[in-house]
């Protein structure tokens, strides 16, 4: 924090300093001289159960993801569902924007046949559209407070603003594994551009 001015640490940080910690112990008690049969024991030991109680809490945690995971739950959300709603909608191809790149990245798992572009990045990340398409935009209740901004990057980066800034329609399915929890996408239709069609 005080060299570096960090303020926000992700735990997967640490996994190459955690990692090879085992290791450097395994080392150590190996080098230990006539405990080390009783040592090699006893790391086995911890070894197994480590391994058993990491794969519990990864079951456990696939379990009861969809009941803990609000109000994200990237992993379960109803993207199949929102997409071939968006397909009944109308959309046969071209872009689609979103605000959240998560969000683009799942609805281009489920629609190959779309340029997904999320307004989180500069419009030079991604390729030219290429073909005649439409111009779609796509926003869910996540990241509401990204909603002007992508809006406004619609306008300035890929020309294609749209009459309104309310939505066309709202999909909404229940997350995977979790009936009571719903989730909604909103659209709209813009009118396709140089940057978005």
């Amino acid at each position: 924090v005080f060299l570096l001015g960090a303020g926000d640490f992700k735990p997967r940080w640490f996994y190459s300093v955690i990692a090879p910690l085992p290791l450097v112990l395994m080392l150590s008690a190996r080098l230990g001289g006539a405990a080390s049969a009783n040592r090699d024991a006893a790391l086995a030991v911890l070894a197994a159960v480590s391994v058993a109680g990491i794969m519990i809490y990864r079951v456990a945690l696939d379990i009861g993801q969809p009941m803990a995971c609000q109000p994200e739950c990237r992993t379960e959300q109803p993207v199949a569902a929102w997409a071939q709603d968006l397909r009944e909608a109308g959309f046969a191809g071209g872009t689609i924007l979103t605000n959240d790149y998560h969000l683009a990245g799942n609805l281009r798992a489920a629609m190959p046949e779309a340029r997904l572009i999320s307004s989180q990045f500069p419009r030079r990340a991604y390729a030219r559209p290429a073909g005649e398409g439409q111009c779609l935009i796509v926003w869910n209740t996540l990241n509401l407070h990204l909603k002007d901004a992508m809006f406004d990057y619609a306008e300035s980066q890929l020309g294609a603003g749209p009459a309104s800034r309310e939505p066309e329609g709202t999909f909404i399915h229940p997350i995977a594994g979790n009936e009571a929890y719903l989730m909604a996408l909103n659209y709209r239709f813009a009118e396709p551009a140089e940057q978005c069609r």
